[in-house]
């Protein structure tokens, strides 16, 4: 794009040092936000289970639906899709190895919760194709 005569350049007067430390690591940012987070995943699901996620006599109940359409595509289907994605657009890594270690570790999740411990965890219809 060519330069206009009007254009202004507003420079920085006092850059810093190219070798100057940084102020925090990528690390300890991701941990922070890993846990903010979390700590609002809490803070919903509470409220979600204080107010009701499931079926009355009336029907469904005030976090019925703020609940369930958080994993619209199940637990399991929205893990494989997470870790796919983010291994594939973020990581660059092979789309055969992102797809092979998402189902893995899907496959290792539901062997664990559903059948190891018997805690249900919340399905989408997918899983109900499966009987589950």
């Amino acid at each position: 794009m060519a330069k206009s005569e009007d254009e202004i350049v507003v420079e920085d007067p006092s850059p810093p040092a190219r070798d100057s430390p940084a102020v925090t690591s990528n690390r300890a940012v991701d941990i922070v936000v890993s846990f903010l987070l979390l700590a609002l995943a809490a803070l919903l699901a509470f409220d979600n289970w204080r107010t009701g996620m499931g079926w009355d006599a009336t029907g469904p109940q005030a976090g019925y639906f703020p609940f369930y359409l958080s994993v619209i595509l199940g637990l399991y289907v929205a893990s494989f899709l997470l870790i796919a994605g983010f291994m594939v657009l973020v990581g660059r890594i092979a789309a055969w190895k992102s797809l092979l270690t998402a189902f893995l570790f899907s496959l290792v999740m539901f062997v664990t919760f559903e059948i190891a411990f018997d805690v249900i965890m919340p399905k989408g219809p997918l899983e109900h194709l499966f009987g589950y």
